[in-house]
């Protein structure tokens, strides 16, 4: 179901990049929030096709699209309907998605999330965003020191990333693998290694990337068997 603006111009991303990393990214776009009328169509979109439907991202890049109603509706309708839905939020709009399965934030975001400066410890910080947004689980993302599983209780996962030359689009890859091992029926904390797998294959590339079903098999198979 895709819903047409006429008025809005498609976003572009335009990537400077040095070497084998990105220096800057310059974007034409229009953030402004999408009309009621975009907002209905979204909605009933969702509503009408539900039943067809296994799990719904929400990857809030602030570009107008999710408005509060938007997101608040969602969610709504995905909890009625036990479908689960995740989130990859930008921080100012966090309470827009209390009450989702799961949310993918990394330590700035959490820590943006909560409207704190500084943390000394990671965990309390999983925890509390965990409770203050009624989730089911959350998944942390810790960069070089991989990612902590926020359900009845924490599971640290470490990263086996060998190289890392970009990370652009390291946190869609992650929420994406995650919500669709997920939305299969294994284990959070099983989505949760796939997706620490697929993103170890990306950051190893330079620009935005995509992993093939072989290439996470392969690796997986290689740290969870090898190392483990």
């Amino acid at each position: 179901n895709i819903v047409r603006d006429n008025n809005r111009p498609t976003i572009v991303k335009r990537r400077i990049i040095g070497g084998h990393q990105q220096l800057l990214r310059i974007d034409w776009e229009d953030s402004s929030a999408i009309s009621s009328e975009n907002e209905d169509a979204i909605i009933e979109g969702i509503k009408n096709n539900i039943k067809n439907i296994d799990a719904i991202i929400l990857s809030d890049y602030d570009k107008g699209v999710l408005t509060k109603r938007v997101a608040v509706e969602i969610i709504k309708i995905a909890r009625e309907n036990n479908v689960i839905i995740t989130v990859d939020p930008k921080p100012k709009n966090a309470l827009n998605y209390s009450g989702a399965t799961s949310m993918t934030p990394n330590r700035k975001e959490a820590m943006e999330c909560l409207g704190v400066s500084n943390i000394t410890d990671i965990y309390a910080l999983g925890k509390d965003l965990k409770s203050k947004l009624n989730l089911k689980n959350l998944l942390l993302t810790r960069s070089e020191e991989g990612m902590s599983l926020f359900e009845d209780k924490i599971i640290d996962i470490p990263t086996y990333a060998k190289e890392v030359y970009d990370v652009t689009g390291a946190g869609d890859t992650v929420i994406s693998v995650f919500t669709l091992a997920a939305a299969t029926g294994v284990s959070w904390h099983e989505a949760a290694k796939i997706a620490n797998t697929a993103a170890g294959v990306v950051v190893g590339r330079v620009g935005t990337s995509t992993v093939t079903k072989e290439e996470i098999l392969e690796f997986y198979d290689r740290i969870y068997h090898e190392y483990n």
